[in-house]
């Protein structure tokens, strides 16, 4: 057996632990079998790292790193179900909360993310949907969050900056194209078309479907 599948020392016998693969799928098992039956199941996909530098809190006999998705902890099982996760693994925070003693950082699912309080007040706040997020260590000097630093998609250049739309760098952000502001100004043209025309320039057949619509609505 290979010394990475090696994980920690048996608290029933002193033997070490190790992870053992067969044809009906894989566990922890004690190297002192068949002596020591001792063992603990393990998720059934996803390549398994050890985290020698972790420690589980709740004495969980070693913790793995579950392909780049979450963490198990030998004998307790994911550690994103554990009420002491945070405590473990204390998020990133970006700056403050607005409208609390919390701070915000970055959450993510499958398909959004954005930024909520660790104080679960309820205050969340937007971030850009596509692009790869990087938090960086530098703050903006209006408010004094952390700055992001974005890649696009494509040969686009990188872009640092402050996503704090109550800041005037922030804003500053979310005025440019792409950032957002289109959700609002379609939101705007769906309760008054004449505000719609005014703020979005329009030629050829688009301009006449407006005009149309228009005086339809007059």
């Amino acid at each position: 057996m290979r010394i990475k599948n090696y994980i920690e020392t048996c608290k029933a016998c002193g033997h070490v632990l190790r992870i053992v693969q067969t044809d009906s799928g894989r566990f922890v098992g004690c190297t002192g079998y068949p002596d020591c039956r001792n063992s603990y199941p393990l998720p059934k996909t996803g390549a398994l790292t050890v985290l020698r530098s972790k420690e589980c809190k709740k004495e969980g006999a070693a913790v793995l790193k579950v392909g780049n998705k979450y963490n198990w902890a030998v004998g307790i099982g994911p550690c994103f179900k554990c009420d002491l996760e945070k405590e473990c693994y204390p998020p990133e925070t970006v700056g403050p909360c607005p409208e609390c003693d919390g701070s915000m950082f970055l959450i993510t699912f499958k398909d959004t993310r954005f930024l909520g309080c660790t104080k679960r007040c309820g205050y969340t706040h937007s971030v850009p949907k596509a692009g790869k997020l990087t938090l960086l260590d530098k703050t903006c000097e209006g408010c004094g969050w952390r700055m992001f630093r974005i890649k696009e998609e494509g040969e686009s250049p990188e872009e640092d900056f402050c996503v704090n739309r109550r800041c005037k760098e922030g804003r500053k952000y979310w005025k440019k194209p792409g950032t957002g502001n289109e959700a609002r100004i379609k939101k705007t043209a769906s309760l008054n078309p004449a505000a719609s025309s005014a703020a979005i320039p329009v030629t050829g057949r688009t301009s006449k479907v407006l005009a149309a619509d228009l005086k339809k609505n007059k």
